[in-house]
């Protein structure tokens, strides 16, 4: 309950008496209002009584009262140091409850002695191994339906894969013309889950028919490359983009930009092929039968082989399985003896005299079980096809493993075959050996890519047809994509073979970029590497092969080479055998010799080494990746951190830095708001307050001094006054002032 007390009570004095009083006792009346006016004066008893309540009021109370609140609220204190003692003990709470924080220590110093101080914890700036915090920003591109912005700050739902994550943002790019959507997530879960390519995404909870057909489709980022070339002399760890814009033309040569990969896999080469899919055709089955040939004067390259992975765009198609030529001695008459039905005759509609199939057919997407091989000089003849295999057909054949020309008796070739076709011999009870026709010389000789794999001089042949080119012969129509190719004999997968030490294998994205296409062919640079060292001096006594040393810089791998010099010792050229990668600062380069001296070479950071590249298929996945970061430098132990020492730096120390001195106030702390177990230090700097306005002496648009004399000295014992300056216009143009051993020179006037 809040009490009112009146301050004053002689206002009321006067009616207090009976009236008789004011007719008869005027004076008597004001002597006693006299007295209790002057009883309400400062000091006396009815003034102080009066304020006995408003002196439980900090603001209120008697200097002399401000003791006893010191002792109650602020022991440990004392008094005689505080400025402000009534501000602190209003706000003594304030302290008491951020007592053990950084905050305490700066409002207890504010209101003691009204300085800002700073505190800083050594344990921030503690080496702490493996403790940093790395930051791996991810996203989901997806086509723009019109109404992102809906799904920012909301919880997402993969529709096949049930993963979720949040939306942070929504950014939309302008590439190659277009418009590349994101979604910037963040806590996708499960712990390690991912989404589908190519699967809806919706808002969590909302799985009507019209949010799903509404909803945005994963187009999938950048996620690794099938390497196609792997140049050489590269390093694990090397940081390369790849490029949007051809660095020697300026042309665009990809479709999405900003794609970032490291190198993880090095391999060495002496004719090693790396196989690509250029383009996946149509019309395959996963058994399809791959070919490896030579290259016309390619004696030395052997081994290499794969088989086809998975397959896209994959749909049911109904065939014919029967082959026309396996029954090409049948009479047509009143019986056809076709195997879909015996009896069939000419009132028999075609499709119940043949048979049919349904089988999943679809263009290559992937390839299997690369093997490399060795000592390729050029890329070898690659084909893919899906055969279906043919009765004996007339004739016999010679074959040989040397030889890639096949010799027939009473055989026609050219009625059967042609180029591109693929053939069956067989040598007795040998396995089937199937092998690619380059060319059919005549009907009793034909050409092959390579020798078969048996040699045999009585060797049965059979027709292998491509299945969805034809079930039958070479006279029979075939079936034309609309690119004009024939289906199942359109893919075209190529082998790039590779030499040399440190070709890169393997690639994985660490920024997946934006806008690229599934299986587009890229090429990419190292990036931010060092240009070839200039001379900007030979030095002298330096030898062939000295070794370049570079010190300092920040990089992601490093830089080496060696200089070569002439006979004088004298530095001529500069090798760099490594350029490095991910430099974001320069080294400083010297030259390991004993002999030699005075060398200054210098480089520069360049965005593309265009020395050497390497080329890959772009491999998508669903979720994108930004390139990441540490937030902090805690467990790099080349950064600005220390070691634990237990003492100033661990994990219980902290220190004042303010412009008193420790003795000033540590005890204070220790009887007040000090943490048991932790450790006070103090840092004491003076803060100097430099006025940033200057008096103005003397103005004039006149030189002040002039000596006529370049080496004239004016020393610090000679005096010359303004006034002397002004009166008689002494000027100088080139003069030293000595004092002690310090020189000032002053091309010009002066004060």
């Amino acid at each position: 309950m809040k009490f009112s007390i009146e301050k004053k009570i002689s206002n009321f004095i006067e009616n207090q008496f009976p009236r008789f009083y004011q007719e008869e006792g005027e004076n008597f009346i004001l002597f006693t209002k006299a007295y209790y006016e002057w009883m309400e004066t400062t000091g006396n008893p009815i003034a102080e009584a009066r304020k006995l309540l408003d002196y439980r009021d900090i603001d209120n109370t008697l200097d002399a009262f401000l003791q006893h609140f010191q002792t109650k609220y602020l022991y440990g204190i004392p008094f005689d140091v505080i400025i402000n003692k009534r501000f602190l003990l209003k706000h003594i709470l304030d302290v008491y409850r951020s007592k053990g924080s950084i905050q305490c220590y700066k409002l207890l110093f504010k209101l003691i002695y009204n300085e800002d101080v700073t505190v800083y914890l050594p344990s921030d700036d503690m080496l702490r191994i493996s403790d940093g915090t790395w930051i791996q920003p991810k996203y989901l591109e997806i086509n723009d339906t019109g109404n992102l912005n809906i799904f920012v700050g909301k919880k997402i739902v993969g529709v096949t894969s049930g993963t979720s994550a949040i939306v942070e943002n929504v950014v939309k790019n302008p590439i190659n013309q277009g418009i590349v959507c994101n979604f910037a997530i963040s806590n996708v879960l499960p712990n390690g889950g991912t989404f589908t390519k190519g699967e809806k995404i919706t808002i969590e909870g909302k799985t009507d028919s019209i949010s799903i057909s509404t909803a945005p489709v994963i187009l999938g980022s950048l996620d690794h490359l099938n390497i196609v070339n792997g140049g050489q002399n590269f390093q694990v760890g090397d940081i390369l983009k790849i490029a949007h814009y051809e660095p020697s033309n300026n042309q665009v040569i990809s479709s999405g930009v900003d794609g970032r990969v490291r190198v993880t896999k090095l391999a060495t080469a002496y004719g090693a092929v790396n196989f690509t899919i250029n383009y996946g055709g149509f019309g395959y089955l996963p058994n399809s039968h791959v070919f490896v040939y030579n290259a016309d004067g390619d004696t030395s390259g052997t081994g290499a082989s794969f088989t086809t992975g998975n397959f896209s765009y994959v749909r049911s198609i109904k065939y014919n399985t029967d082959l026309i030529c396996d029954y090409s001695s049948n009479a047509i008459n009143s019986v056809y003896n076709f195997p879909g039905n015996l009896t069939a005759n000419l009132s028999t509609p075609i499709s119940s005299a043949l048979r049919y199939t349904n089988t999943l057919f679809g263009s290559i997407a992937t390839l299997n079980n690369i093997v490399s091989g060795n000592n390729y000089i050029k890329e070898p003849y690659v084909f893919v096809r899906s055969t279906q295999l043919s009765n004996t057909l007339p004739g016999t054949v010679s074959t040989s493993t040397s030889s890639n020309t096949v010799t027939g008796t009473g055989t026609n070739f050219t009625y059967y075959f042609s180029a591109g076709d693929v053939i069956a011999f067989q040598a007795n009870s040998i396995a089937v050996d199937y092998q690619v026709i380059r060319n059919v010389d005549s009907d009793t000789s034909i050409t092959l890519y390579g020798p078969p794999k048996y040699s045999n001089t009585v060797a049965t042949f059979r027709a292998a047809p491509v299945t969805l080119t034809s079930n039958f012969a070479n006279y029979d129509p075939t079936v034309i994509q609309n690119d004009n190719t024939i289906a199942g004999k359109n893919e075209i997968v190529v082998g790039t073979p590779s030499f040399g030490n440190n070709i890169v294998a393997e690639v994985t994205a660490i920024g997946s970029g934006k806008g690229y296409l599934d299986y587009e062919l890229v090429k990419a640079y190292r990036l931010n590497a060092l240009s070839t060292p200039a001379i900007a001096s030979g030095g002298t006594a330096y030898s062939n092969n000295d070794a370049l040393v570079f010190t300092g810089g920040i990089y992601t791998t490093p830089a080496a080479g060696y200089v070569t010099t002439d006979n004088a010792g004298v530095i001529t050229a500069v090798v760099l055998t490594q350029t490095g990668s991910g430099f974001t600062s320069l080294p400083a380069i010297s030259v390991k010799s004993t002999t030699g001296s005075n060398a200054v070479l210098t480089s520069s950071i360049v965005e593309y080494d265009t020395t050497n590249s390497i080329q890959g298929r772009v491999v998508k996945k669903a979720i994108g990746r930004d390139v990441g970061y540490w937030s902090t430098t805690q467990g790099f132990l080349n950064s600005d951190k220390y070691i634990q020492d237990s003492y100033f730096y661990q994990d219980y120390s902290y220190q004042i830095r303010t412009n008193i001195t420790l003795d000033k106030y540590k005890n204070i702390l220790y009887n007040t708001f000090h943490v048991a177990g932790s450790e006070l230090f103090g840092d004491f700097y003076q803060t100097i307050n430099e006025s940033l306005l200057a008096s103005v002496l003397y103005e004039s648009n006149k030189p002040i001094i002039q000596v006529t004399s370049d080496s004239s000295i004016i020393t610090a014992d000679s005096t010359i006054t303004v006034d002397a300056l002004i009166d008689n216009e002494i000027t100088v143009d080139i003069t030293t002032i000595l004092s002690d051993s310090t020189s000032v020179t002053s091309d010009s006037s002066f004060f």
